[in-house]
């Protein structure tokens, strides 16, 4: 799930934040930095999916895909129903 919440941030700032040219220069910047430290975060989140993932029976990453789905259907239930994130 971190992973999923990672690249959201990375999709969040390329279509609102990268293309805004009202933003102020400083402003994006910060963003940018941010932007680049979630990519790297985002990448050793996908090697170490990757390497759990080799390690699992084709049960048990049946049964880690249910328990995912169902946290963010919980998560974009809760967005949906009130907090927008995006």
């Amino acid at each position: 799930m971190t992973l999923h919440i990672e690249l959201f941030t990375q999709i969040h700032y390329r279509q609102s934040i990268h293309a805004d040219d009202q933003l102020s220069e400083l402003f994006r910047n910060v963003f940018l930095y941010h932007w680049k430290e979630e990519s790297q975060h985002a990448i050793l989140d996908e090697l170490e999916w990757k390497r759990h993932d080799a390690t699992l029976t084709e049960a048990a990453r049946r049964c880690a895909w249910l328990g995912q789905t169902r946290s963010r259907l919980a998560v974009e239930g809760f967005s949906m129903g009130g907090l927008r994130l995006g």
